[in-house]
């Protein structure tokens, strides 16, 4: 019988299993960089290619109702779910996104359930990335969930201190 646990199940959680990635802590630290941001920069990480997969142990069989996902825009993802870690099903496509850069995607609605969860590029411009990834039982109250957005450190030196103000206010 799965779980259903309040919040984000990946919270500061590692990686099980990294196949192809870099930086793979960086996907669950609730914090991204602002939205349009370079698909490489210092929030991101980088998975190399269409082999790349970063996969998670939830520690038990939990309930999944919604996915947050802010990644490459041009390239298209794929989470999945396992009950052993070894045969995985797809519950979201991730999709493209029509802006540039670093862009959320939401997905809620899922009735599925596992204890693995994993991220994977499937299809795209082969420079893939991914800054954020929370996966929920119970859908959370406030939606989208809040998520520390990480200013640029170029851009924010020059934006003027209303501006920057303005964007640290912002919750995504």
């Amino acid at each position: 019988q799965p779980v259903c646990p309040n919040g984000n199940l990946l919270s500061g959680k590692r990686a099980k299993r990294m196949t192809k990635v870099t930086s793979g802590h960086r996907l669950t630290d609730n914090t991204m960089p602002a939205e349009g941001t370079g698909w490489n920069g210092i929030y991101s990480t980088i998975l190399a290619d269409e082999t790349a997969a970063i996969t998670y142990d939830l520690g038990t069989s939990s309930g999944i109702s919604a996915l947050v996902v802010q990644a490459d825009n041009n390239d298209t993802y794929e989470v999945s779910v396992s009950e052993d870690g070894k045969t995985f099903e797809k519950i979201w496509t991730v999709p493209k996104h029509p802006l540039s850069g670093m862009r959320l995607r939401l997905q809620q609605g899922l009735k599925s359930q596992g204890r693995y969860v994993r991220l994977s590029p499937i299809a795209g411009d082969s420079s893939y990335s991914a800054s954020e990834f929370q996966v929920f039982c119970k859908h959370p109250k406030v939606w989208p969930p809040a998520i520390t957005i990480n200013l640029p450190k170029e851009a924010s030196g020059s934006m003027s201190r209303k501006v920057r103000l303005a964007i640290k206010k912002l919750v995504v």
